[in-house]
Protein backbone atom coordinates (compact mmCIF):
# COMPACT_ATOMS: atom_id res chain seq x y z
CA UNK A 1 0.00 0.00 0.00
CA UNK A 2 1.24 3.61 -1.17
CA UNK A 3 1.57 6.26 1.58
CA UNK A 4 -1.03 8.39 0.01
CA UNK A 5 -3.45 4.94 0.32
CA UNK A 6 -2.57 5.07 3.80
CA UNK A 7 -3.39 8.58 4.25
CA UNK A 8 -6.72 8.15 2.86
CA UNK A 9 -7.48 4.85 4.58
CA UNK A 10 -8.28 3.08 1.25
CA UNK A 11 -7.15 0.28 -0.41
CA UNK A 12 -7.98 0.83 -4.15
CA UNK A 13 -7.40 -2.76 -5.02
CA UNK A 14 -10.20 -3.63 -2.86
CA UNK A 15 -12.74 -1.89 -4.90
CA UNK A 16 -11.07 -3.45 -8.26
CA UNK A 17 -10.90 -7.38 -6.49
CA UNK A 18 -15.02 -6.50 -5.77
CA UNK A 19 -14.80 -5.87 -9.76
CA UNK A 20 -13.39 -9.38 -10.53
CA UNK A 21 -15.45 -11.00 -8.28
CA UNK A 22 -18.76 -9.65 -9.48
CA UNK A 23 -17.73 -10.19 -13.04
CA UNK A 24 -17.09 -13.75 -11.31
CA UNK A 25 -20.68 -14.07 -10.69
CA UNK A 26 -22.19 -13.31 -13.76
CA UNK A 27 -20.09 -16.04 -15.38
CA UNK A 28 -20.57 -18.06 -12.71
CA UNK A 29 -24.41 -18.17 -13.67
CA UNK A 30 -23.79 -18.08 -17.65
CA UNK A 31 -21.99 -21.16 -17.06
CA UNK A 32 -24.89 -22.54 -15.18
CA UNK A 33 -27.76 -21.38 -17.94
CA UNK A 34 -25.55 -23.25 -20.41
CA UNK A 35 -25.29 -26.55 -19.17
CA UNK A 36 -23.17 -26.56 -15.90
CA UNK A 37 -23.98 -27.82 -12.88
CA UNK A 38 -26.78 -26.05 -10.86
CA UNK A 39 -30.14 -24.46 -10.97
CA UNK A 40 -30.53 -20.84 -12.76
CA UNK A 41 -34.02 -19.23 -13.96
CA UNK A 42 -33.57 -19.97 -17.26
CA UNK A 43 -31.11 -22.38 -19.21
CA UNK A 44 -29.95 -22.96 -22.77
CA UNK A 45 -31.54 -26.38 -24.58
CA UNK A 46 -29.55 -29.04 -25.98
CA UNK A 47 -25.82 -28.13 -24.25
CA UNK A 48 -23.18 -30.59 -25.31
CA UNK A 49 -22.12 -32.91 -22.86
CA UNK A 50 -18.25 -32.00 -23.29
CA UNK A 51 -19.13 -28.24 -22.19
CA UNK A 52 -21.37 -28.97 -19.98
CA UNK A 53 -18.64 -30.73 -17.87
CA UNK A 54 -15.97 -27.64 -18.81
CA UNK A 55 -18.57 -25.81 -17.88
CA UNK A 56 -19.42 -27.59 -14.06
CA UNK A 57 -15.79 -28.05 -13.56
CA UNK A 58 -14.93 -24.16 -13.77
CA UNK A 59 -18.38 -24.12 -11.38
CA UNK A 60 -16.38 -25.98 -8.99
CA UNK A 61 -13.37 -23.95 -9.05
CA UNK A 62 -15.07 -20.68 -8.95
CA UNK A 63 -18.18 -21.99 -6.50
CA UNK A 64 -14.59 -23.40 -3.92
CA UNK A 65 -13.45 -19.62 -3.14
CA UNK A 66 -15.33 -17.01 -5.32
CA UNK A 67 -18.67 -16.23 -2.52
CA UNK A 68 -16.28 -17.13 0.25
CA UNK A 69 -13.88 -14.31 -0.97
CA UNK A 70 -16.76 -11.81 -1.01
CA UNK A 71 -17.58 -12.47 2.53
CA UNK A 72 -14.37 -11.29 3.73
CA UNK A 73 -14.04 -8.19 1.55
CA UNK A 74 -17.50 -7.34 3.09
CA UNK A 75 -16.52 -8.07 6.43
CA UNK A 76 -13.25 -6.23 5.84
CA UNK A 77 -15.36 -2.99 5.12
CA UNK A 78 -17.92 -3.58 8.00
CA UNK A 79 -14.95 -3.48 10.59
CA UNK A 80 -13.75 -0.34 8.77
CA UNK A 81 -17.42 1.10 8.80
CA UNK A 82 -17.95 0.05 12.13
CA UNK A 83 -14.46 1.44 13.72
CA UNK A 84 -14.94 4.84 11.67
CA UNK A 85 -18.25 5.60 13.12
CA UNK A 86 -16.69 4.40 17.04
CA UNK A 87 -14.28 7.59 16.82
CA UNK A 88 -16.72 10.08 15.64
CA UNK A 89 -18.34 8.83 18.90
CA UNK A 90 -20.85 7.40 16.93
CA UNK A 91 -21.25 3.95 18.91
CA UNK A 92 -25.05 2.97 18.99
CA UNK A 93 -25.20 -0.29 16.93
CA UNK A 94 -29.28 -0.07 16.48
CA UNK A 95 -28.42 2.62 13.76
CA UNK A 96 -25.71 0.63 12.40
CA UNK A 97 -27.82 -2.65 11.96
CA UNK A 98 -30.99 0.28 10.59
CA UNK A 99 -28.79 1.03 7.65
CA UNK A 100 -27.72 -2.17 6.84
CA UNK A 101 -31.54 -3.32 6.69
CA UNK A 102 -32.36 -0.40 4.33
CA UNK A 103 -29.37 -1.31 2.18
CA UNK A 104 -29.85 -5.24 2.39
CA UNK A 105 -32.68 -6.42 3.46
CA UNK A 106 -34.92 -3.96 1.53
CA UNK A 107 -33.87 -4.20 -2.14
CA UNK A 108 -34.00 -8.42 -1.28
CA UNK A 109 -37.55 -8.15 -0.71
CA UNK A 110 -38.13 -5.90 -3.44
CA UNK A 111 -36.10 -8.59 -5.64
CA UNK A 112 -38.34 -11.23 -4.13
CA UNK A 113 -42.04 -9.98 -4.77
CA UNK A 114 -41.25 -8.04 -7.85
CA UNK A 115 -37.84 -9.12 -9.92
CA UNK A 116 -38.36 -12.48 -9.74
CA UNK A 117 -41.76 -12.96 -10.79
CA UNK A 118 -41.34 -10.44 -13.54
CA UNK A 119 -38.26 -12.86 -14.33
CA UNK A 120 -40.06 -15.43 -14.09
CA UNK A 121 -42.68 -14.77 -16.00
CA UNK A 122 -40.50 -13.78 -19.28
CA UNK A 123 -39.04 -16.45 -19.19
CA UNK A 124 -41.82 -19.27 -18.67
CA UNK A 125 -44.03 -17.27 -21.19
CA UNK A 126 -41.80 -15.79 -23.70
CA UNK A 127 -38.47 -18.00 -23.76
CA UNK A 128 -40.26 -22.01 -22.61
CA UNK A 129 -43.53 -21.19 -24.03
CA UNK A 130 -45.75 -22.06 -21.08
CA UNK A 131 -49.36 -20.98 -21.66
CA UNK A 132 -50.62 -20.52 -17.56
CA UNK A 133 -48.44 -18.17 -15.80
CA UNK A 134 -48.42 -17.85 -12.11
CA UNK A 135 -46.66 -15.34 -9.56
CA UNK A 136 -43.29 -17.19 -8.54
CA UNK A 137 -41.62 -15.30 -5.61
CA UNK A 138 -37.58 -15.68 -4.59
CA UNK A 139 -34.74 -14.05 -3.22
CA UNK A 140 -32.62 -15.98 -5.88
CA UNK A 141 -29.12 -14.17 -5.96
CA UNK A 142 -30.24 -11.49 -3.06
CA UNK A 143 -29.38 -14.47 -0.48
CA UNK A 144 -26.29 -12.65 -0.25
CA UNK A 145 -27.86 -9.78 0.88
CA UNK A 146 -29.65 -10.98 3.84
CA UNK A 147 -26.86 -13.46 4.97
CA UNK A 148 -24.72 -10.67 4.65
CA UNK A 149 -27.14 -8.71 6.64
CA UNK A 150 -27.31 -11.69 9.70
CA UNK A 151 -23.32 -11.45 9.45
CA UNK A 152 -23.29 -7.82 10.07
CA UNK A 153 -25.92 -7.45 12.20
CA UNK A 154 -24.30 -10.48 14.35
CA UNK A 155 -20.91 -8.94 14.16
CA UNK A 156 -22.59 -4.84 15.15
CA UNK A 157 -23.85 -6.55 18.16
CA UNK A 158 -20.84 -8.89 19.73
CA UNK A 159 -18.31 -6.52 18.51
CA UNK A 160 -16.18 -5.64 21.39
CA UNK A 161 -15.07 -1.94 22.39
CA UNK A 162 -11.90 -0.75 23.05
CA UNK A 163 -8.79 0.10 20.64
CA UNK A 164 -7.92 -1.50 17.55
CA UNK A 165 -4.70 -3.52 18.12
CA UNK A 166 -2.10 -4.21 15.28
CA UNK A 167 -1.35 -7.96 15.81
CA UNK A 168 0.44 -10.22 13.85
CA UNK A 169 -1.34 -12.34 11.56
CA UNK A 170 -1.67 -16.13 11.83
CA UNK A 171 1.20 -18.04 9.75
CA UNK A 172 0.33 -20.29 6.61
CA UNK A 173 0.44 -23.42 9.13
CA UNK A 174 -1.92 -21.84 11.38
CA UNK A 175 -4.41 -20.57 8.37
CA UNK A 176 -3.93 -24.47 6.38
CA UNK A 177 -5.12 -26.25 10.13
CA UNK A 178 -8.04 -23.55 10.34
CA UNK A 179 -8.94 -24.27 6.34
CA UNK A 180 -8.30 -28.46 6.81
CA UNK A 181 -10.85 -27.58 10.09
CA UNK A 182 -13.49 -25.88 8.00
CA UNK A 183 -13.14 -28.40 5.34
CA UNK A 184 -14.17 -31.53 7.83
CA UNK A 185 -16.83 -29.62 9.48
CA UNK A 186 -18.44 -28.53 5.65
CA UNK A 187 -18.28 -32.48 4.96
CA UNK A 188 -20.01 -33.21 8.03
CA UNK A 189 -22.75 -30.64 7.31
CA UNK A 190 -23.23 -31.73 3.55
CA UNK A 191 -23.76 -35.45 5.04
CA UNK A 192 -27.21 -33.60 5.99
CA UNK A 193 -27.29 -30.69 3.37
CA UNK A 194 -25.92 -31.81 0.17
CA UNK A 195 -24.42 -29.06 -2.81
CA UNK A 196 -27.04 -27.56 -4.25
CA UNK A 197 -29.73 -28.24 -0.95
CA UNK A 198 -30.85 -25.35 1.31
CA UNK A 199 -32.97 -23.48 3.03
CA UNK A 200 -36.24 -23.47 1.29
CA UNK A 201 -37.67 -19.82 1.95
CA UNK A 202 -33.83 -18.14 2.41
CA UNK A 203 -32.25 -19.90 -0.34
CA UNK A 204 -29.02 -20.48 1.47
CA UNK A 205 -27.11 -23.57 0.90
CA UNK A 206 -25.78 -24.32 4.53
CA UNK A 207 -23.18 -27.30 2.19
CA UNK A 208 -20.78 -23.66 1.75
CA UNK A 209 -21.75 -21.95 5.15
CA UNK A 210 -18.54 -22.68 7.35
CA UNK A 211 -16.38 -21.09 4.82
CA UNK A 212 -18.60 -18.32 4.50
CA UNK A 213 -18.67 -17.44 8.26
CA UNK A 214 -14.77 -18.06 8.29
CA UNK A 215 -13.93 -15.89 5.32
CA UNK A 216 -16.13 -13.26 7.11
CA UNK A 217 -14.58 -13.69 10.03
CA UNK A 218 -11.25 -13.36 8.49
CA UNK A 219 -12.13 -10.36 6.82
CA UNK A 220 -13.40 -8.26 9.70
CA UNK A 221 -10.03 -9.32 11.62
CA UNK A 222 -7.74 -8.57 8.46
CA UNK A 223 -8.97 -5.09 8.73
CA UNK A 224 -9.20 -4.41 12.77
CA UNK A 225 -5.44 -6.14 13.43
CA UNK A 226 -3.85 -4.81 9.73
CA UNK A 227 -2.87 -8.24 8.72
CA UNK A 228 -4.24 -7.20 5.32
CA UNK A 229 -1.00 -4.99 4.95
CA UNK A 230 1.17 -8.24 6.57
CA UNK A 231 0.57 -10.25 2.74
CA UNK A 232 4.05 -10.94 1.15
CA UNK A 233 3.65 -9.64 -2.29
CA UNK A 234 5.36 -12.85 -3.19
CA UNK A 235 2.07 -14.87 -2.64
CA UNK A 236 0.56 -13.05 -5.82
CA UNK A 237 3.75 -14.87 -7.91
CA UNK A 238 3.45 -18.36 -5.86
CA UNK A 239 -0.42 -18.68 -6.03
CA UNK A 240 -0.40 -20.11 -9.57
CA UNK A 241 1.82 -23.05 -8.98
CA UNK A 242 0.02 -24.01 -5.90
CA UNK A 243 -3.70 -23.42 -7.76
CA UNK A 244 -2.48 -25.76 -10.50
CA UNK A 245 -1.40 -28.67 -8.45
CA UNK A 246 -5.01 -28.59 -6.73
CA UNK A 247 -5.99 -28.48 -9.94
CA UNK A 248 -4.26 -31.77 -10.45
CA UNK A 249 -5.54 -33.32 -7.51
CA UNK A 250 -9.02 -32.63 -8.34
CA UNK A 251 -9.01 -34.24 -11.69
CA UNK A 252 -7.40 -37.45 -10.52
CA UNK A 253 -9.61 -37.35 -7.40
CA UNK A 254 -12.78 -37.03 -9.75
CA UNK A 255 -11.26 -39.49 -12.56
CA UNK A 256 -10.26 -42.15 -9.49
CA UNK A 257 -13.99 -42.00 -8.47
CA UNK A 258 -15.39 -42.57 -11.68
CA UNK A 259 -12.97 -44.93 -12.33
CA UNK A 260 -14.67 -47.09 -9.55
CA UNK A 261 -18.03 -46.18 -10.97
CA UNK A 262 -19.25 -43.38 -8.43
CA UNK A 263 -21.21 -40.91 -9.63
CA UNK A 264 -20.36 -37.55 -9.55
CA UNK A 265 -23.10 -36.58 -7.23
CA UNK A 266 -21.70 -38.98 -4.71
CA UNK A 267 -19.06 -35.90 -4.37
CA UNK A 268 -21.72 -33.54 -3.75
CA UNK A 269 -22.31 -35.04 -0.01
CA UNK A 270 -23.56 -37.79 2.07
CA UNK A 271 -20.47 -38.92 3.43
CA UNK A 272 -18.86 -40.23 1.32
CA UNK A 273 -14.92 -39.78 1.68
CA UNK A 274 -15.14 -38.24 -2.15
CA UNK A 275 -17.06 -35.83 -0.15
CA UNK A 276 -15.00 -34.66 2.48
CA UNK A 277 -12.25 -34.86 0.04
CA UNK A 278 -13.73 -32.44 -2.23
CA UNK A 279 -14.96 -30.02 0.81
CA UNK A 280 -11.37 -30.12 2.00
CA UNK A 281 -10.00 -29.43 -1.71
CA UNK A 282 -12.50 -26.66 -1.96
CA UNK A 283 -11.29 -24.81 1.32
CA UNK A 284 -7.28 -25.29 0.08
CA UNK A 285 -8.50 -23.44 -3.18
CA UNK A 286 -10.55 -20.74 -1.07
CA UNK A 287 -7.05 -20.21 0.89
CA UNK A 288 -4.36 -20.53 -2.29
CA UNK A 289 -6.53 -18.07 -4.59
CA UNK A 290 -7.33 -15.69 -1.77
CA UNK A 291 -3.83 -15.03 -0.40
CA UNK A 292 -2.48 -14.81 -3.89
CA UNK A 293 -5.28 -12.92 -5.59
CA UNK A 294 -5.10 -10.28 -2.21
CA UNK A 295 -1.23 -10.20 -2.85
CA UNK A 296 -1.43 -9.92 -6.55
CA UNK A 297 -4.13 -7.00 -6.66
CA UNK A 298 -2.19 -5.06 -3.86
CA UNK A 299 0.92 -5.20 -6.04
CA UNK A 300 -0.06 -4.84 -9.34
CA UNK A 301 -3.21 -2.51 -9.07
CA UNK A 302 -3.19 -0.75 -6.22
CA UNK A 303 -2.86 3.07 -7.31
CA UNK A 304 -5.68 4.90 -8.03
CA UNK A 305 -7.45 4.57 -11.48
CA UNK A 306 -10.75 6.88 -12.53
CA UNK A 307 -12.91 4.13 -14.31
CA UNK A 308 -11.65 1.30 -11.38
CA UNK A 309 -13.27 3.55 -9.09
CA UNK A 310 -16.61 3.87 -11.21
CA UNK A 311 -16.99 0.25 -12.03
CA UNK A 312 -15.98 -0.43 -8.61
CA UNK A 313 -19.13 2.42 -7.58
CA UNK A 314 -21.62 0.32 -9.37
CA UNK A 315 -21.04 -3.30 -8.41
CA UNK A 316 -23.79 -3.69 -5.90
CA UNK A 317 -25.95 -2.47 -8.82
CA UNK A 318 -24.58 -5.00 -11.30
CA UNK A 319 -24.72 -7.84 -8.34
CA UNK A 320 -28.39 -7.04 -8.12
CA UNK A 321 -29.21 -6.59 -11.98
CA UNK A 322 -27.16 -9.74 -13.59
CA UNK A 323 -30.19 -11.79 -13.39
CA UNK A 324 -32.69 -10.27 -15.67
CA UNK A 325 -29.64 -9.26 -18.32
CA UNK A 326 -28.51 -12.85 -18.45
CA UNK A 327 -32.08 -14.21 -19.02
CA UNK A 328 -32.46 -10.76 -21.58
CA UNK A 329 -29.29 -11.56 -23.65
CA UNK A 330 -30.23 -15.45 -23.54
CA UNK A 331 -33.46 -14.41 -25.15
CA UNK A 332 -32.58 -12.58 -27.79
CA UNK A 333 -29.61 -14.41 -28.97
CA UNK A 334 -31.67 -17.63 -28.47
CA UNK A 335 -31.17 -18.21 -32.79
CA UNK A 336 -27.45 -18.73 -32.56
CA UNK A 337 -25.49 -21.11 -32.70
CA UNK A 338 -24.19 -22.87 -29.49
CA UNK A 339 -20.68 -21.11 -29.30
CA UNK A 340 -21.30 -18.12 -30.61
CA UNK A 341 -24.22 -17.74 -28.49
CA UNK A 342 -22.32 -18.47 -25.26
CA UNK A 343 -19.65 -16.04 -26.27
CA UNK A 344 -22.16 -13.50 -27.07
CA UNK A 345 -24.27 -14.28 -23.81
CA UNK A 346 -20.99 -13.82 -21.75
CA UNK A 347 -19.23 -10.89 -23.29
CA UNK A 348 -22.79 -8.86 -23.12
CA UNK A 349 -24.04 -9.66 -19.85
CA UNK A 350 -20.62 -8.48 -18.15
CA UNK A 351 -20.82 -5.56 -20.12
CA UNK A 352 -24.39 -4.36 -19.92
CA UNK A 353 -24.63 -5.38 -15.66
CA UNK A 354 -22.05 -2.91 -14.89
CA UNK A 355 -22.60 -0.97 -18.08
CA UNK A 356 -26.31 -0.09 -16.92
CA UNK A 357 -25.96 1.39 -13.40
CA UNK A 358 -22.85 3.11 -15.05
CA UNK A 359 -24.91 4.93 -17.44
CA UNK A 360 -27.73 5.87 -14.92
CA UNK A 361 -25.55 7.13 -12.53
CA UNK A 362 -23.49 9.24 -15.40
CA UNK A 363 -27.56 10.28 -16.56
CA UNK A 364 -28.39 10.74 -13.15
CA UNK A 365 -25.15 12.98 -13.10
CA UNK A 366 -26.27 15.32 -15.66
CA UNK A 367 -29.47 15.82 -15.02
CA UNK A 368 -27.93 17.16 -11.63
CA UNK A 369 -25.67 19.27 -12.88
CA UNK A 370 -28.25 21.02 -15.28
CA UNK A 371 -30.85 21.26 -12.73
CA UNK A 372 -27.91 23.78 -10.51
CA UNK A 373 -27.25 25.48 -13.97
CA UNK A 374 -31.11 26.22 -14.31
CA UNK A 375 -30.81 27.24 -10.34
CA UNK A 376 -28.39 29.67 -10.73
CA UNK A 377 -28.91 30.93 -14.36
CA UNK A 378 -25.66 29.78 -15.89
CA UNK A 379 -25.70 27.45 -18.91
Amino acid sequence: MTQAQKKQGRAYEIDYLRIFLTILVILHHVAIAFGGQGHFVIGVKDSPPLVGLALTLFLEVNQSFFMGLYFAVFGYFTEGSLHRQSEKGEGAKVPFIRKRFKRLVVPALIFYLVVTPVVKALVNGLYLGKGVLRYEVGFGVTWFLLALFLFDSLYALLRPNGEVTTTTPPKIKQLVGLFLGVGLVTGLVRMVYPVGSGLAFLEFQPAHFAQYICAYGLGVMAQRHKWYEEIPLAYGRRFGKHFALLLVALFGGLGLALANGQPVEVAMGGGSLTSFGLAVWEQMVFLVLTLGLLSYFRGHLSGKNPWGQKLGGVTFEAYYIHTGVIVGVVMVTQTLDFGLQLLTVSVLSVALSLGLPLAWKWLGSRFKSLQQSRQTGRP
